[in-house]
């Protein structure tokens, strides 16, 4: 999960040391997958990142 500064979740994507990483809408981070995200399917590795 990532939560902001204010603790709340937040969803999308995020980018850590040059890492994107996604989070679903229920705030859990997608990880070892391959995931639609708005017509355009993206991978993921067992960690998390997505592999372009």
């Amino acid at each position: 999960y990532w939560l902001s500064e204010d603790g709340a979740m937040r969803t999308g994507w995020r980018n850590l040391n040059n890492v994107w990483y996604y989070m679903e809408d229920s705030g859990a981070m997608v990880a070892d997958t391959t995931i639609n995200i708005n017509g355009v399917d993206y991978r993921f590795d067992a960690s998390g990142a997505w592999l372009p």
